[in-house]
């Protein structure tokens, strides 16, 4: 797939709008190129998010050390509104008690909230 950049790749962009086939209507050499555009771009998204991120906890904390999974449960909440415990469990394959141990440290930090209670309780950004 072609890395996308507008102005690098706008021969490409061309060229394939006229692989199209009019006869048969075959687009697929243009669908392949949109397919590139739409990775690239989900790559600079998610590197923007994550420099969006590691800039804020910076910013508010100071230089913090994460490991994978908790770095892992953060990039999730860029996405997705909260976060459970049976779903942190699930994600790493870990007791109950260790998906609590994986997220003290993000709760201690601020970079995480708890909310809710009981088994009604759940985990968001701040």
């Amino acid at each position: 797939m072609p890395h996308f950049c507008p102005n690098e790749n706008r021969g490409r962009h061309y060229a394939a709008l006229q692989t199209a086939d009019q006869k048969t209507l075959d687009i697929t050499l243009w669908l392949d190129f949109c397919e590139g555009v739409a990775v690239s771009m989900n790559r600079v998204k998610d590197a923007v998010l994550e420099l969006s991120l590691d800039r804020r906890a910076k910013e508010k904390k100071g230089q913090i050390f994460l490991n994978e999974r908790q770095m892992k449960i953060l990039k999730h909440l860029q996405t997705n509104p909260r976060i459970s415990i049976s779903e942190i469990q699930e994600m790493f394959n870990v007791s109950r008690e260790m998906a609590n141990r994986i997220i003290k440290v993000l709760l201690e930090q601020g970079l995480i909230t708890r909310r809710g209670r009981g088994k009604a309780t759940y985990y968001a950004l701040p």
